[in-house]
Order: structure tokens, then sequence, then C-alpha cells
């Protein structure tokens, strides 16, 4: 399935050069192999499922996967798989306190939406495994324009809401014995009249004062509250956010590491993680990150961009893109968590120049 994909529902005319994979035939050498090779293709067959929903995601155009599509769409799975669904709007996050979630989607037309989708497949009271997807539809910047070039891409900045359904479609096909919630923070950040300002201070849902001094830090603010009510509401066993954060992850890695900052060694140096190309952040002082690469190598980030940005008038601060310590500034947003709080990893990428089938 990864072979054949292709988007190309929008095109008047499609491309007929590829002819369709009618059959494909598996062997096996042992009859009493039969079973466990039918159980294998049939996970193939849910991850590349699950694979091919978060690619058409990331695909589709941002004015048709825009934040109340992708509720629909959490909607109409947890229809078809039996699966708890809840959508909270803009004045139910308004009563939680999430003012730093609502501040990016301050200056759209598109209503923001928090979304909760739950699979059950475990004993009933067992904690869950709780993912977070970032799901910014289109990220324009805010006040604090992006640049004109490539800034289509910026539908893709919600591709961490697209992984992390992607999972939970495969986790559900294969009615895991695991209880899984998937929570996905949907808005637009966008300019207008009524967008947020730089020099605006809000107050997120933990309490704690932030100073928006770059309204492109737009991710910061909305994981802020989405991770907290996570492990306020949901008490996760662990909890793991995806989101295309920053383009400071390349200015700190380069372009063949992802960052994967955690709280717990075991989970961020999981062997399961070998096949991801990552660089796992093990600490953080004052001008330097000393990571280790997945094959153990330790390596050294000097500069003196890396201070966390800090704010004289409140208690925390979302920055400017170009400073490559931002990725710290969310960090420090949930280290305020009580004491018992889930091991917690945060993976954070950037898309550069996708490819369209991609």
């Amino acid at each position: 399935q990864e072979t054949a994909y292709k988007f190309d529902q929008f095109k008047s005319k499609k491309d007929d050069t590829r002819r369709p994979l009618n059959k494909l035939t598996f062997c096996i050498d042992r009859r009493n192999e039969l079973a466990l090779a039918e159980e294998a293709l049939a996970q193939g067959l849910a991850i590349a499922e699950g694979m091919s929903l978060a690619r058409d995601l990331g695909n589709l155009p941002p004015n048709i996967c825009h934040p109340t599509h992708i509720a629909e769409l959490a909607q109409a799975m947890a229809s078809e798989f039996k699966l708890d669904c809840e959508i909270l709007e803009r004045t139910d996050m308004e009563k939680l306190g999430m003012h730093s979630l609502l501040a990016v989607a301050q200056g759209s037309h598109q209503p923001p939406k928090l979304i909760v989708l739950s699979h059950k497949g475990g004993k009933a009271g067992e904690k869950p495994i709780v993912l977070v997807g970032k799901g910014v539809t289109f990220d324009t910047g805010g006040i604090s324009l992006k640049p004109a070039p490539d800034m289509d891409e910026m539908k893709y900045d919600m591709c961490g809401a697209a992984g992390v359904l992607g999972t939970l479609r495969t986790v559900a096909r294969l009615k895991l014995p695991i209880n899984l919630t998937v929570i996905v923070p949907a808005t637009e950040n966008m300019p207008g009249g009524g967008a947020t300002r730089p020099g605006d201070i809000v107050t997120s849902m933990s309490g704690q004062t932030i100073e928006v001094l770059n309204t492109d830090a737009e991710g910061r603010l909305v994981l802020a509250d989405v991770v907290w009510y996570a492990q306020e509401r949901f008490k996760p066993r662990l909890m793991v956010d995806l989101a295309t954060l920053t383009g400071s992850v390349v200015r700190a890695l380069g372009h063949v590491y992802a960052g994967i900052f955690g709280n717990d060694d075991a989970l961020a140096e999981h062997p399961d993680n070998d096949d991801v190309l990552s660089a796992v952040v093990t600490e953080v002082i004052p001008k330097k990150i000393v990571a280790v690469r997945q094959n153990g190598e330790s390596i050294e980030i000097t500069g003196d961009g890396l201070k966390p940005a800090q704010s004289g008038l409140s208690d925390k601060a979302a920055p400017s893109p170009t400073n490559i310590a931002l990725p710290f500034n969310l960090k420090t947003a949930v280290d305020r968590f009580p004491q018992g709080q889930a091991p917690h990893e945060h993976s954070l990428s950037y898309l550069r120049q996708p490819s369209p089938q991609r």
C-alpha cells in the first residue's frame, strides 16, 4: 500500500500510467505457520491504513482540512470503531482556562476544536497511554507573519495530529488490548483584527502567564495547555506529544535528526526507537545542549542562542522562531506538573520541501 499510494483526488484527469495492484500472493514454508502469517499480514495492512490516513490529512489543502474537518473525521472514526469521542468547542476551552491555546485561534474565522478520542481495549480503570498531536491546520505565523516563499507548506503544521490519528486507526483496526487516548488541538494561526499581538500576555490552563513575544511561536502556546490538560484529566501512564514545532530543531540538530525531549530516559531511549533517527536531549545547561544520538554517540551543541527566552512581565515567554532554544520554552512550561506525573516524551520535527505524495 505504501508503494501504491497516490493522492490525486483533486486532479480532473487522473494519471493512469501506473497500473493498480490487483493481487499479491505470500508463500509460507509450513502450514502450521499460516495463522501467524495471517496475523502479520493483518498487522501490516492496519499499519498501512493508518499511514494512508496520516498522508491524506497532510496532503489535503487547508481550505478543506480545517479544524471542523478533523473533528468530523474523528467522529466518523469513533462511529466506525466504537471509540469514545468528545469535541470541545471554544466555550468549553474557555471554561477550562485554555487561554494560551485560544490566543492562537483568535485571528481565525475557523472555530478551534479540541478533539479527544479513546480506544478502551485494556482493563477497566487501567491508566491510558496518551498521544497528543499538534493540529495547526494552517500556520501563517499570525501577526508575526511568515515569509511568503513556501508558505503553502504550512498546511503541514497539523502533521502531529495526522500522525496520532493514523496511529489510533491502526490500534483500533487491530483491536489492541490497551487503553489509548488521542488528543488533537485543532486550530489555525491567522492574522486579523482580533488576532493576538506580540506583547500580549495570556494565562495558560496551569495558571502560568505567558508573554507572546512572537505569534509564530504558536506551537508552545497550544501544547502548553493541552499537555497540561492531558496530565490533569487522564493521569496517563505515559504521554507522547508529536509536533512540527519549529524550524529551530533543524538549526540545532540538522536535517537528518528529529529532536526528542523527555522526562524519562527509559522511554526516550527505548530500544523500539532504534529505527528512528533522533537525538535525545539529556542535559540542558546555559549555552550548551548535551544530546545522545541513536547509536549512543554523545554530541554537544553550543551557542549563545540556547538560553530559553525570558519575560520581565510574565512567568514564561513565547519568543521569536529564530531562537534555537524554543523547544526548551515548551519544556519549562510543563515542568510544573505535580509529583507523580506521567513519563512524557516530546517529539518535534520540521518538514521541509516534502514530496507531494508524502
